[in-house]
């Protein structure tokens, strides 16, 4: 649990370190982004504005030209002659013609400028909708960051108070009432050993003299076994010790106590405390 806690601390840690650079990563992305589309909007401005003034100055060219060629048909009109009146209708519908035409040119160039004035307000369009796809973007993600952050804090909450309550008393007094429905108790021993002294005292009467003999000299091999017995006892007891947490004392000085849980019909479970004298069948 306490792995899974660390992991998650840790990948909180590195998220909270990274989003810094996650939202300066943003934030690059979208200046440049908007430096590109504004630098392609003031190429478009420089083109349309440069496209516009050289239409104008074809325009005022030709109005210029016109202007001249009528000049002189004015002056050629003025003259009081005869060829005068036959050369008049001629060159009258050539300026007729002239005229035509330059209003198709003019009318072609209103028509340019419209198509590119419509292309301009529709690149300022798809500008600000870019723009406003950019900075929803970057909220989102600045969202999904936070929302993020904030579940994993809350599942390190969660693991820390499942963690905590691990520890507590009553979870304690569960589970060695747990461990004692695997391990034997004092009062299991302690009917065991009278069982054993019981069935002693039984063959002890039945034997005879020379069978009491020869159980003496066992008795040295037997203290061993049960020298041995009691050590495994020992080691066992001190193993059920530090899983329960359950603090010891030094037995030459003070009597072993220790917390078990029995049932109890009026209640879950209870604690006792059973002097350690006991567990030797004392």
């Amino acid at each position: 649990m306490k792995a899974v806690t660390r992991d998650l601390s840790s990948r909180v840690e590195k998220l909270d370190a990274d989003k810094p650079a996650i939202q300066a990563a943003l934030e690059a992305d979208f200046q440049n982004k908007t430096r590109v589309l504004g630098t392609l909007n003031e190429k478009f401005h420089d083109e349309l504005m440069q496209f516009v003034g050289e239409s104008i100055d074809k325009v005022e060219k030709d109005f210029k030209r016109q202007d001249e060629r009528l000049d002189a048909l004015e002056k050629v009109e003025s003259a009081p002659t005869s060829t005068g009146n036959q050369q008049h209708r001629p060159e009258d519908e050539s300026t007729r013609a002239a005229m035509h035409e330059l209003q198709e040119k003019y009318e072609s160039v209103s028509v340019t400028m419209n198509s590119v004035q419509q292309e301009h307000a529709g690149l300022l369009e798809r500008f600000a909708q870019a723009d406003e796809t950019i900075r929803a973007a970057v909220q989102g993600y600045r969202d999904d960051l936070a929302k993020k952050t904030e579940t994993l804090e809350h599942q390190i909450t969660v693991l820390d108070s499942q963690f905590n309550n691990l520890s507590t008393k009553s979870m304690a007094e569960q589970i060695i009432g747990h461990m004692e429905t695997i391990y034997p108790t004092a009062q299991h021993i302690k009917t065991d050993l009278a069982s054993l002294n019981t069935s002693i005292m039984e063959i002890k009467n039945q034997l005879g003299d020379t069978d009491i003999q020869d159980l003496q000299r066992n008795i040295p091999r037997l203290d061993a076994e049960m020298s041995h017995l009691r050590e495994n006892f020992e080691t066992m007891k001190a193993q059920i010790f530090n899983l329960t947490g359950i603090k010891t004392y030094d037995e030459e000085q003070h009597p072993t106590k220790r917390r078990r849980v029995e049932p109890n019909p009026s209640g879950p479970v209870h604690s006792i405390l059973t002097n350690g004298n006991n567990l030797n069948g004392g």
